[in-house]
């Protein structure tokens, strides 16, 4: 979804934007993808910039995105619906055990946190 921040709220999710080249896309698939499973997120936003040809991740913590009607338009949010209800059928069909914990949530534990810290020699 093409986001920009200079127009009213109602309109800052852009409708129709213009073609991205296909080797920018699949990069940022592709980091936006690197990024997720290294976070062990299952869903996510992850914001770029592009400047110059060049895709910048900006915003990439997202495990609870804003999907709101109002927020992202009609189009997107009949798409981040049928999204998630195809990884929640997805979920509830497998024997996966679902994710309990994110990967970083160590950091955010004082005692884990200590624990995790190096020591110095």
């Amino acid at each position: 979804m093409w986001y920009d921040p200079r127009l009213p709220h109602e309109q800052r999710y852009v409708k129709n934007p213009a073609p991205i080249a296909p080797q920018l896309y699949e990069r940022m698939v592709k980091d936006s993808l690197k990024l997720c499973r290294a976070l062990g997120y299952e869903l996510n936003t992850v914001e770029f910039a592009v400047q110059g040809g060049v895709p910048y991740a900006i915003d990439f913590l997202n495990p609870a995105p804003d999907a709101d009607y109002h927020s992202v338009g009609p189009e997107n949010f009949e798409w981040v619906v049928n999204a998630v209800a195809e990884l929640a059928i997805g979920k509830a069909l497998s024997d996966e055990s679902p994710v309990k914990e994110y990967r970083w949530s160590s950091f955010l534990d004082s005692e884990k946190a200590e624990k995790a810290k190096s020591r110095e020699v």
